[in-house]
């Protein structure tokens, strides 16, 4: 049974789905067919684009003739032949239905008087250059009619098919569409408008409820509220148009809100007057934004409009009231998009007309309110069949549009509108209480039956008027298919899956030596006998500890550095790097055995040994296995001279060992510049400077920890991005690149980094102040460093690879601006939790009221100081994060103080960060107006 019910479900969703599909690809043949005519119209344009090019060839005129050289008479030849075979063939190419048009294709013959004989008081160059001159006449004269032919059909076009205009002007959008600073004005704008509105109709919430006013006072409040924020926006429209029309509107939801609690909630107002001045508020908003075509005021006064019920409510269930406004806000700017075509407001006003209404189905499902829920929705459904059946014919896109969000509204509405239509049987399912209840309807199932009519009468008579009956098929297949979808949703959370996948990553690590050709005697030859003989005598030290084998490692490694002078390539340091740091390794492990002085001596040695001389001896061949050798033997080394570092000294000063090692690979990578004159991409120099690196950078969490550690590394980072300035070597850039990578992600993601201290201390300074506030001014200034390193290897001669670097350092430079901003984020964040904590580590979900309102407003304020620190840098991407970091603020007031805190808290929060989106519209907005001035200017 249940499968039958599945099929049937599943075919008449085809039957319905099929209509629309059939529309939809009706609607793309105009598509199609506009495309392939700009194709023709272009293929036209390029052919009058090279007539005209001939037209100004022939337009200078022939070469001036001498004037000993004598004219020559007029043949009898046609005219044709007189004209260029460049023009021939231009003409030729000119072969479309428009030349049809034109009487002849082939210029006209010139006039007898043209092929007369020159008069003898003419001058000889006059009379040469007359005949060009009314052959340039002719051709321009069939290129103005080849232009008029082209714009009469590109205007046919336009007019004959509703896609034309769509297209036409989606071109110009393309081809100038709106700067950031105007999306951000818009948005700024919209969400100040917002929160101003929310802000007032809660703070005068609260102070009515407190019982510092009276409902009188409460309402003139209110009253005087929106018409001044109102009388606002007017005044400074001129100067900033898009924050005075969120004024305005803001002004405008506060006197909707007003007048609704005025008589919905208090009853000082008959509901006569009162929809009589929420008529005239809708009537001014109509004819303003109509007027100025202000898409935006229609936008937020709607936004506002559906929200006051809202903001106002009581908790008390009053249908009628609510739905009358409904209908009556909905209707008002339905009027206003039908005369601008709008067809995106339709949408946004069926969109919160239907979230409402659902919300209220949601709160009130019981079966004594099925009547005034299924009249609800016959009443909301009226503005949307008159936007649907408005147009008999469609001259353009934007009324098909039109249209369509008509028919979509009462899809939507009828949809929203089916658990009405449900509870029929007298057995009433609650599916709040879980319970069933034994009901008589009565009247119910007449309202019921008069509902359906209702709500299918409006898309029947819009349909009968228009004659697009698939586009009704189309949006009740679009509601089948979201129940359908409703339906499968919930079955999937109800019926839990669980998908387990494993991947297994098996990784060997192969390390080797690059060998190249050319080794003779005791080059390659001699290689693999240091190893055999230091790998022997690590196996000794681990069976007998004992010093004279240290000697014996100590011996090896000189032997092999002088053995390197008589090699014919010096590749054995490389075997005696290999060969000695086992053993090495293995005698200081047994410290305690052979002694400290006994290993300290043979490990210094050999460091010696194998780390000067290469860099002493000018090499015939080889340098760089040489170079490499000394560059390896540092790191190779580290841990017997760590474990015997530790054993004679302690680690308290342990740190200074590495960062000596890094010195010496530093002087090494300094004796190649300045002595063999290497250059920047040279192997071995980037080995010692790697070396250097890996010195200073593990000197740090061997000798610092935690907090220190941090800002130890972020130091780090931005000196090396101030070497990488001076010294463009890719192992600097990528170093620093690193560090501040890490430094981020221990202050961002490590939650341990807020137990490096207590809450105790200062409100601001404090631990936290040097834990996050120097890494994030370090990581700022290394990003600047960073893109002056890329900038200065722009201006060189480079590669193909050392192009790409240079684009990633840039890139990466940015990646360090935006860490450096998030650190410094945190620490706001962080100090905010200082301050609100008396004792014990920090914590960052405090829940306290005030807390929650500081927040918000530090977030706000952090992205305004970006903002105008972008402003006076003239830094736009500082600007836009800025902007990120106030609508980041705007979305925790909008989701979690608005439902978390209470009293002024929430409205302290609303309008304190109105404030700063407000500042934001007025800065961007004066961005805008100064770059129009100077193109202006310009």
């Amino acid at each position: 049974m249940d499968g039958l019910v599945v099929v049937a479900i599943l075919v008449s969703l085809l039957i319905w789905i099929s209509p629309s599909v059939i529309a939809l690809i009706l609607l793309c043949v105009p598509l199609l067919q506009n495309w392939f005519l700009s194709q023709r119209t272009r293929r036209l344009e390029r052919d009058l684009k090279s007539l005209a090019q001939m037209v100004g060839e022939l337009a200078a005129g022939p070469p001036r003739r001498s004037a000993v050289e004598p004219i020559e008479a007029p043949t009898d030849e046609p005219v044709e032949d007189a004209v260029p075979e460049s023009g021939v063939v231009q003409e030729d190419r000119l072969s479309t239905e428009e030349l049809a048009e034109v009487p002849s294709r082939k210029p006209a013959v010139p006039p007898p008087e043209v092929l007369e004989e020159p008069k003898a008081e003419q001058e000889p160059e006059a009379a040469a250059a007359k005949e060009p001159d009314e052959g340039v006449e002719k051709l321009r004269g069939l290129v103005q009619s080849l232009e008029t032919s082209v714009d009469r059909k590109f205007d046919k076009v336009v007019e004959g098919d509703p896609w034309g205009a769509f297209t036409k002007r989606v071109a110009k959008v393309i081809a100038n569409p709106p700067s950031v600073e105007i999306i951000a004005v818009w948005i700024a704008s919209g969400l100040f408008a917002l929160f101003v509105f929310l802000g007032l109709i809660l703070a005068l919430g609260i102070v009515f409820h407190r019982g510092w006013v009276s409902p009188s006072i409460r309402i003139t409040m209110g009253l005087v509220s929106g018409v001044g924020i109102w009388g606002l926006g007017e005044i400074i429209r001129r100067r900033f148009p898009i924050p005075a029309s969120a004024l305005a509107g803001s002004g405008m939801a506060v006197l909707y809100g007003s007048l609704f609690a005025s008589h919905g909630m208090y009853r000082l107002l008959p509901s006569g007057v009162v929809a009589a001045a929420m008529i005239g508020v809708t009537s001014a908003a109509v004819l303003i934004a109509s007027r100025r075509a202000d898409r935006f005021m229609a936008y937020v006064g709607l936004i506002g409009g559906i929200l006051t019920p809202v903001m106002v409510s009581t908790g008390a269930n009053k249908p009628v009231a609510l739905f009358s406004y409904l209908t009556l806000v909905i209707g008002g700017f339905i009027a206003v998009a039908l005369w601008r075509t709008w067809w995106d407001v339709v949408f946004t006003a069926a969109l919160g007309a239907g979230l409402l209404y659902f919300g209220w189905t949601a709160s009130w499902y019981v079966a004594d309110q099925a009547p005034f829920g299924l009249m609800a929705a016959v009443s909301l459904s009226l503005p949307f069949a008159v936007v649907a059946g408005w147009y008999r014919e469609h001259k353009s896109i934007w009324q098909i549009l039109l249209t369509v969000s008509g028919f979509v509204g009462l899809a939507w509405l009828a949809m929203l509108a089916l658990p009405w239509m449900m509870p029929v049987d007298p057995i009433f399912y609650d599916p709040f209480n879980y319970t069933s209840v034994y009901r008589s309807l009565h009247g119910e199932v007449w309202w019921i039956g008069g509902a359906l009519v209702g709500l299918l009468l409006p898309a029947w008579i819009a349909a009968r008027r228009t004659g697009h009956w698939a586009w009704s098929l189309g949006v009740s297949a679009i509601a089948c298919v979201l129940i359908w979808f409703t339906a499968s949703a919930w079955s999937i959370l109800h019926e839990p899956q669980t998908n387990a996948f494993a991947g297994v990553f098996v990784g060997v690590l192969l390390m080797g030596v690059l060998l190249h050709g050319g080794a003779r005697k005791l080059g390659w030859g001699l290689m693999p006998l240091p190893i055999v003989i230091g790998w022997a005598l690590a196996g000794l030290l681990a069976v007998e500890p004992s010093g004279f084998i240290m000697l014996a490692v100590a011996v090896l490694a000189v032997i092999c550095a002088f053995a390197a002078l008589f090699a014919a390539s010096p590749w054995i340091l490389l075997s005696a790097v290999v060969a000695v740091t086992p053993a090495l390794i293995a005698g200081a492990l047994q410290i305690d055995t052979i002694g400290t002085s006994m290993v300290v001596g043979p490990t210094l040695i050999a460091y010696a040994a194998l780390s000067y001389p290469p860099l002493i001896i000018r090499w015939a061949k080889g340098a760089q296995a040489a170079w490499a050798a000394s560059a390896m033997a540092g790191p190779a080394m580290f841990i017997p001279l760590y474990l015997a570092w530790t054993s004679g000294l302690g680690d308290d000063a342990i740190g200074v060992l590495p960062l000596l090692v890094g010195i010496n690979a530093l002087f090494a990578a300094a004796v190649l510049v300045r002595v063999y004159r290497v250059g920047r991409n040279n192997l071995a120099l980037a080995l010692f400077v790697g070396v250097a690196l890996l010195g200073f950078t593990g000197a740090l969490p061997i000798q610092l920890q935690e907090g220190w550690l941090t800002v130890a590394w972020a130091l780090e980072a931005l000196a090396l991005a101030w070497l990488a300035s001076r010294l463009t070597h890719p192992l600097v850039r990528w170093t620093a690149i690193s560090l501040a990578v890490t430094v981020a992600i221990r202050l961002l993601f490590n939650p341990w980094a807020l137990s490096y201290g207590d809450a105790t201390g200062w409100p601001v300074l404090n631990w936290t102040l040097y834990t996050w506030g120097i890494p994030a001014l370090s990581l700022l200034l290394a990003s600047r460093w960073l893109r002056l390193s890329a900038i200065v290897g722009e201006g060189t001669k480079q590669s193909e690879l050392a192009r790409i670097q240079n684009i990633a350092v840039h890139v990466f430079s940015a990646v360090v601006l935006l860490l450096g901003l998030l650190v410094a984020f945190a620490l706001v964040n962080v100090e905010v939790s200082h301050l609100f904590q008396d004792a014990g580590p920090i914590e960052l979900s405090g829940r306290s009221l005030w807390q929650g309102m500081v927040r918000s407003v530090s977030w706000g304020s952090y992205g305004f100081v970006l903002l105008v620190v972008g402003v006076l840098t003239k830094g736009r991407m500082i600007r836009l994060i800025g902007f990120g970091f106030i609508l980041l603020a705007a979305m925790k007031v909008a989701l979690v103080d608005l439902l978390v805190y209470e009293g002024f808290v929430r409205v302290g929060s609303l309008l304190g960060l109105a404030l700063f989106l407000l500042m934001a519209a007025l800065l961007f907005a004066g961005l805008e107006l100064r770059k129009n001035n100077e193109e202006k200017e310009s």
